[in-house]
């Protein structure tokens, strides 16, 4: 359901020219893929990393606070694989305004 919900908003979101909506609207989804039993820890990575680096000139705190949350809820579900290594190496290079 998250998926048809961000397929319906991503495109208001995206004319609107806003790069953190956009990011923080991909983080929400990633969440969505690892909070069920049979989650797509991949696809979720995919999803933060690209959220990470549309907004990586100018990011805002939100962004980085959640993809805080994304680390420490997929560490505590599987621990410090390369996918969350991967999101917590390129959340640390991002300077906030």
């Amino acid at each position: 359901k998250v998926q048809h919900y961000v397929d319906l908003a991503l495109p208001d979101i995206s004319n609107s020219g806003s790069p953190w909506s956009r990011s923080l609207v991909m983080i929400d989804l990633a969440f969505s893929l690892i909070r069920p039993k049979e989650a797509d820890l991949d696809r979720a990575a995919e999803l933060v990393l690209g959220a990470l680096s549309i907004s990586a000139g100018r990011p805002i705190i939100s962004v980085q606070q959640r993809t805080s949350e994304f680390v420490r809820d997929a560490t505590h579900r599987w621990g410090s694989i390369r996918q969350v290594s991967a999101i917590r190496d390129a959340a640390s290079t991002l300077e906030v305004r």
